[in-house]
């Protein structure tokens, strides 16, 4: 309480951890009215039914309230008869109410989901522009206070800077949840169908939250779910007011026991027996996927965060982030270089949040580093920690590729410098003369997925970045500079020792006879079904599975050449036949 004696601040707080007590303890207190600007129509009903149920006296002003509730909602404010009055930050402009709070005796005003006034932020808010200069009018001047779970340091000068705070007082608790499981999986869409119909049903008795990226997935994961009867709910901004809360209530009052949704499920929502949230596609970056997981475990006891993903998410969200791009400018006062700045801010979030799902680093110390918090140990409360790991030195490799990057520095992307260093004599690789580079083959020993995941490490290290736009491409930083020239550390890679096994299987590859192995299976099946034997795969898509070993569906979806049909009508021979080599080559 005694943060209020300050004129200003600003409380960051991770999804679930009190904020709105830290407010409404001081609006009691306090002589005067506490105007509290709410982004949701949910958020305010929900921290309003709490507020009554403990006596305390309370409105809301937003779209809801007919013309003639908001006559009477205003004489009550007038004639002092709150304590505590939710608004959306729309009403701010408005002449009306602009004047009732001229009469008031404001003591607090309250700016809540405050990352809602930052273009950096996840959830930017126009309307949220308004309340710096709405607070300045007010006379006498109240104590300001903006609360946010999720802000990095760049959303937090943001705050500060839109919202008028000055010099003010910041607060910001850990934003780690211990009690948070959080696990990561490569799913390609049909077998993410597939593990979420059995996860469901496995924890029918619980809670769960399943977020898609598109208002399409929602409807089918919905239609999908209910189908095989499950207890669903659903949610997104295509269906009307009245349906989207029939199902938001549904599930809050316990009548559902899933709801699948889009992002727009979200800071409304204040359900504390939330027991799992799966995220169907992978977000568009850090800030929503943490905010969206707090929904989860908020009554303190352990909860399941699942984060499912593969490369058309990535694809999908840059899609959406181009799209919002394209309709800004189409907008009056469009300012070329204010969107193309948060355009790139954007796809370098997306790629931080690329980089999460292909870490091999303790989930939770990746997440809390995003957001400025050093978290020395692990969590051993993720899927990364519960995996055995090994720390190769893979400086001399890493020191091939810099010296590649350099060489072509920000002119191809990298699957062109990993052909490269792969030696592929492509129509693509040979006409554009690149098989003359000094780095050409430099490390054909190994797997392409092996390259890709040093890339992968040097740019999560600081060596290397991603340009953005249409076509990426990767350049050497001055750190990857000095590494080059001096030589000045060593660089390791962390692997799952089953990673570490296969890849000792990986070199003996090319001296054995696992390519004949593949090619009799393929012939076996060709002569079944009376098909020429490329028809069944190709001599490229072998050789890839001698390169990946693939032991699972998903695995093997991976590989060039197999899509989810070919997968599904001859994987498991592909499959035995490689885990048969596999196994006598491990031992």
């Amino acid at each position: 309480m005694i943060t209020f004696l300050m004129a200003k601040m600003l409380s960051i707080m991770p999804t679930g951890a009190g904020k709105s007590l830290c407010y409404q303890i001081p609006a009691i207190l306090f002589s005067g009215i506490t105007i509290v600007i709410s982004p949701l129509i949910s958020l305010m009903e929900d921290q309003i039914l709490k507020l009554k149920n403990v006596g305390i006296e309370c409105a809301f002003i937003n779209s809801t309230l007919t013309e003639g509730e908001y006559v009477t909602i205003k004489n009550e404010i007038l004639n002092g008869e709150y304590k505590v009055i939710y608004v959306a930050p729309e009403r701010l402009q408005n002449k009306d109410f602009i004047y009732v709070s001229s009469k008031l005796n404001i003591s607090l005003v309250v700016v809540d989901e405050a990352h809602c006034v930052s273009q950096w932020g996840n959830d930017f808010r126009k309307s949220y522009l308004c309340i710096n200069q709405f607070v300045k009018n007010l006379s006498p001047k109240p104590v300001l206070a903006a609360f946010t779970a999720t802000a990095t340091k760049a959303v937090q000068e943001d705050i500060i800077s839109m919202l008028g705070l000055g010099n003010c007082t910041v607060i910001k608790s850990s934003f780690d949840r211990p009690n948070l499981y959080i696990s990561k999986q490569y799913l390609t869409n049909n077998y993410k169908d597939d593990f979420i119909l059995k996860y469901v049903k496995e924890n029918k008795d619980k809670y769960g939250i399943i977020y898609c990226s598109t208002r399409k997935n929602v409807d089918e994961i919905h239609g999908f779910l209910l189908e095989n009867s499950i207890n669903v709910g659903k949610y997104h901004a295509g269906m009307s007011d009245k349906d989207r809360k029939e199902n938001q209530d549904a599930f809050i009052y316990d009548k559902v026991n899933v709801i699948v949704a889009t992002n727009a499920f979200g800071m409304g929502i204040d359900k504390s027996n939330v027991n799992y949230v799966i995220h169907y596609n992978c977000p568009k970056d850090i800030e929503s996927y943490y905010q969206e997981i707090g929904r989860a475990g908020r009554d303190g006891t352990n909860a399941e965060c699942i984060l499912l993903y593969n490369g058309q998410d990535f694809s999908t969200s840059k899609y959406l982030i181009d799209k919002t791009y394209e309709e800004e400018m189409k907008k009056p006062g469009f300012d070329p270089s204010v969107a193309s700045s948060v355009y790139e801010y954007k796809l370098d979030r997306l790629e931080k949040m690329r980089m999460l799902c292909y870490t091999n680093e303790c989930l939770k110390k990746y997440i809390l580093g995003y957001f400025g918090e050093n978290k020395v140990d692990n969590c051993d409360n993720c899927s990364n920690c519960e995996k055995e790991f090994e720390e190769i030195d893979v400086t001399l490799e890493s020191n091939k590729i810099l010296e590649l990057v350099l060489e072509y520095n920000t002119r191809y992307g990298a699957t062109t410098l990993t052909d490269i260093l792969k030696g592929s004599r492509s129509k693509k690789i040979s006409g554009l003369g690149l098989i003359n580079s000094k780095s050409y083959g430099t490390l054909n020993a190994l797997s392409i997925s092996q390259i890709r995941d040093l890339f992968l490490t040097l740019t999560f290290e600081g060596y290397l970045y991603k340009t953005n736009g249409d076509y990426p491409t990767v350049g050497i930083t001055d750190s990857g500079k000095n590494q080059l020239y001096n030589n000045q550390n060593r660089i390791f890679i962390r692997k799952a020792k089953e990673e570490i096994k296969r890849e000792k299987v990986e070199k003996i590859v090319i001296n054995n006879d696992l390519i004949y192995k593949l090619k009799e299976v393929r012939l076996i099946l060709a002569r079944k079904e009376n098909v020429p034997a490329y028809i069944v795969f190709n001599d490229r898509t072998l050789e890839n599975m001698c390169e990946l070993l693939p032991t699972s569906i998903p695995e093997l979806l991976n590989v060039s050449g197999v899509g989810d049909y070919k997968a599904k009508k001859y994987g498991e021979y592909f499959i035995a036949a490689i885990k048969e080599y596999v196994e006598k080559y491990s031992k």
